[in-house]
């Protein structure tokens, strides 16, 4: 008569067995590794965000004191960050146009609207950007839609 123990041993050198359980040992492994990196990958996400709203902050305090070179530095540092930011750079076209920056002031207001296609400010500003520029047809078009969107210069 077999014994529960010889059984269990003869199961455990079956080659389907030994098979089987190497495939669910790799699954295992594998899927602790993808839960590690997905984990590590969640947490490098909120740590950029938080360095990024930092660096916002900083900006908008340069900004409010007339520094504009550190205000552009901490905006960009932030858009590096988390590029979706659209008041980043709604903010740095703005104080690239206290610079006369004026290109790059444009390049801003457009990814700022790209990113926020319901924010009247950036199409005013850009409005602006394009009437400095000599362009006043794109000026009354991005000024209409900023009006259309509800926004009233002051």
């Amino acid at each position: 008569m077999e014994t529960n123990v010889t059984k269990i041993d003869r199961l455990f050198r079956a080659r389907w067995f030994q098979y089987a359980l190497r495939t669910v040992i790799a699954v295992v492994f594998v899927y602790g590794m993808w839960c590690s990196w997905r984990l590590s990958s969640d947490r490098t996400e909120i740590e950029f965000e938080i360095r990024a709203k930092t660096h916002f902050e900083q900006g908008c305090a340069h900004h409010a004191k007339g520094d504009l070179d550190m205000a552009i530095v901490e905006y960009s540092k932030a858009i590096q960050l988390c590029p979706g930011i659209a008041t980043a750079y709604f903010n740095r076209g703005h104080a690239y146009m206290g610079e006369e920056a004026i290109d790059k002031a444009l390049a801003d207001f457009t990814a700022a609207i790209r990113l926020d296609s319901k924010d009247g400010a950036a199409y005013y500003s850009r409005g602006v950007v394009y009437e400095k520029k000599g362009e006043k047809s794109k000026a009354e078009q991005d000024f209409a839609e900023a009006t259309k969107l509800g926004y009233k210069p002051r």
